[in-house]
């Protein structure tokens, strides 16, 4: 079968929506089908890559930032893939379409279906969902609902990435219900990495530096305190100067802000890491929980949704909902006697991405939709 992926995001540019369509469309490849991408480009990145049975087509849509997208360079996107897909379609015979995104990529499938009779799915990874973070996505939605109900009616299925989301989405798109369904994000799944419990201990953090992912006060927090360890954060976006300009303040050693990272070299820090931390104020499925989870890596996050569902308290990782908690659990991880406790949550949190998360099942599941 022959599979066209869209998204305006994917790998080496944007966050976790692009690494989840990239790690589908591998997993297409490896169940015997051809896969061709269309999504964004930037100047250093080439225009077409050809792996085997898997193209990749990168758009020129002006885009300047690895990791942040601008509203004006989705609309670029949308105009330059229209006839591209349309060529695609005529010229490779395309089977089936994968969207990731309601809006703007659904504008595509839409197109397709009505045009060529191509069928779709679309996966929602949550900032296509409104009520995800209302915040930020209320104002852009209230215009669109009528073009997302449309695209979503005529979808084979729209998928979220989690059941929390999922049950966000129904309420949202109530009309279109009996279409939305959802399949777990899943990763590909890692050597359980033994790494030695001693000090200092390697914290980690990936994504946006954006005020959904909360992860400044964080950073205050760890501040303050006279634990051995190292903070390695690992992302770009609007909160970047203020953490830089905290850390000058306070000369701060131990917190280092590296800027955005290729996806394909933060397993470098993976491997050496004791526990990640996260303080989002919401999540779908969090594909870098769920990253570093195939690690072996315990996961110290926000009792956020989402979060929730990924983490068994005191076996692969620790839940809080405020500052007391967050404390309580650095004092407990830097007690002496934590060492055994560490080495069996390792084994227990490889174990649960390993049995739960897999991307080659996920993948056999989007296939059972395609089909």
């Amino acid at each position: 079968m022959k599979i066209l992926v869209l998204n305006y995001e994917y790998p080496p540019l944007g966050g976790g929506g692009g690494v989840v369509a990239a790690n589908i469309a591998e997993s297409y490849v490896n169940s015997g089908h051809e896969v061709i991408v269309v999504t964004s480009g930037i100047a250093s990145v080439s225009f077409y890559e050809n792996r085997k049975n898997l193209e990749i087509y990168r758009l020129p849509v002006f885009r300047q930032s690895f990791a942040v997208g601008k509203i004006y360079q989705m609309f670029f996107y949308i105009l330059f893939a229209l006839p591209m897909i349309s060529f695609l379609i005529f010229r490779r015979k395309i089977n089936f379409i994968h969207l990731h995104f309601l809006l703007p990529t659904g504008v595509l499938g839409y197109f397709a279906k009505k045009v060529f009779g191509i069928p779709y799915i679309v996966t929602l990874h949550g900032g296509d969902v409104p009520s995800h973070f209302p915040e930020a996505t209320s104002k852009f939605f209230k215009y669109f609902i009528p073009l997302a109900n449309l695209i979503i009616r005529n979808s084979e299925k729209c998928v979220a990435v989690s059941e929390s989301l999922y049950q966000l989405a129904v309420n949202d798109f109530k009309a279109q219900k009996e279409k939305i369904t959802w399949i777990d994000n899943g990763v590909t799944v890692h050597k359980n990495h033994k790494v030695k419990f001693s000090q200092p201990l390697n914290f980690i953090f990936v994504g946006r530096l954006s005020k959904e992912k909360n992860i400044l006060p964080i950073i205050k927090l760890l501040s303050a305190t006279k634990y051995n360890f190292k903070f390695d954060v690992l992302g770009d976006g609007e909160q970047m100067l203020e953490m830089a300009q905290f850390l000058q303040n306070k000369k701060e050693e131990r917190i280092r802000l590296h800027g955005w990272i290729d996806s394909e070299k933060i397993s470098v820090f993976l491997e050496s890491t004791h526990f990640m931390i996260m303080n989002s104020k919401m999540e779908g499925l969090s594909l870098a929980a769920l990253e570093a989870m195939s690690y072996g890596i315990p996961i110290i996050s926000s009792d956020c949704e989402g979060m929730k569902k990924i983490i068994v308290e005191g076996k692969n990782g620790f839940l809080f909902r405020n500052e007391k908690e967050f404390e309580e659990i650095l004092k407990n991880i830097f007690n002496p006697n934590f060492k055994t406790k560490y080495s069996q949550m390792r084994n227990d949190t490889f174990g649960i991405v390993k049995e739960k998360y897999n991307i080659q099942d996920k993948a056999k599941l989007y296939l059972n939709i395609l089909k």
